[in-house]
C-alpha cells in the first residue's frame, strides 16, 4: 500500500468492491484554502491535465476555510497512479495556506461503475 494513510482505505475500498486499476475512470480531488492559494494550486494543476469541477467561495465565518476547489482528471486507480497523483498535488500546494483533502473515484469492474 502507499505511504500515505488517507489513500489505504479508499484503495482497500475499490479493491474490496472488485476494481480492476487498470481502468482509467474520472478521479476528484477536494482542496480547500483561501481563494488566491486555490487559484494559484488550480493553474499549478491544470497544466498537469486536471480541470476544475467546482470553485467555491464562501466567507461565512463559521466556515473553516474561505474557498473549496474540486478538481478532476481521468487515470488509473492502482497505486502507483495514486502515489503520483498525491505527490502531484501536494507538490502543487507548496508555497500556500491550502490544504489537500482527499480524493474519490469509482470501482471499475470492466461491466458496470460504483462511486466511492
Amino acid at each position: 500500500m502507499p505511504d500515505r494513510p488517507a489513500d489505504r482505505p479508499v484503495l482497500a475500498e475499490l479493491a474490496a468492491g472488485g476494481n480492476k486499476s487498470e481502468i482509467p475512470r474520472p478521479n476528484q480531488v477536494w482542496i480547500y484554502g483561501t481563494t488566491r492559494d486555490l487559484g494559484e494550486v488550480r493553474r499549478r494543476l491544470e497544466k498537469c491535465g486536471w480541470s476544475s469541477v467546482s470553485f467555491v467561495v464562501d466567507v461565512r465565518e463559521e466556515r473553516e476555510w474561505e474557498a473549496e476547489l474540486i478538481l478532476s482528471r481521468t487515470q488509473t486507480a492502482d497505486e502507483d497512479a495514486v502515489v503520483a497523483m498525491s505527490d502531484e498535488i501536494e507538490a502543487a500546494l507548496v508555497g500556500t495556506s491550502a490544504v489537500y483533502d482527499g480524493w474519490e473515484t469509482s470501482i471499475e469492474t470492466g461491466t458496470n461503475a460504483t462511486l466511492h
